[in-house]
């Protein structure tokens, strides 16, 4: 009975071997990048998942680096030939939600500058009410 190491060594040396290597390559390669493909939903799932929550926690630096290289992905995916229109579809669906954090980020922004405005009004206000009742 083979202990485990044993068994280990075997496996990493058919790992390292010709053989393997070539049935690899043999395998389907359209298959690992469908694989590549599917994973790169993660960049437009997870911005989703982001635009539920509140929109301090959205960096307006990675999303205007998201939106620009989501555009020129998308580009990429259907100018390639033949038109890659899963890849398309992913990188407009990303756009498209960065494009939306972005703006509810420019929002809250506006929203806090015009109550701090507002907030530096009334203490103002206060101040001056007082000065004139003395």
């Amino acid at each position: 009975m083979a202990t485990w190491s044993s068994r280990l060594v075997q496996q990493v040396q058919q790992v390292q071997s010709q053989e393997f290597r070539q049935y690899l390559m043999r395998q389907n390669i359209k298959a690992s990048f469908s694989y590549i493909l599917f994973a790169n939903w993660g960049l437009p799932l997870a911005a989703i998942a982001d635009s539920r929550k509140e929109p301090e926690i959205i960096s307006p630096k990675m999303t205007i680096a998201m939106c620009i290289y989501s555009a020129m992905f998308a580009r990429f995916a259907w100018m390639v030939i033949p038109r890659n229109r899963l890849l398309l579809a992913c990188h407009l669906t990303n756009e498209s939600v960065q494009l939306f954090q972005g703006k509810e980020k420019k929002l809250m922004e506006e929203i806090k500058n015009k109550e701090n405005t507002e907030n530096k009004e009334n203490k103002e206000n206060k101040e001056n009410n007082k000065e004139n009742k003395e």
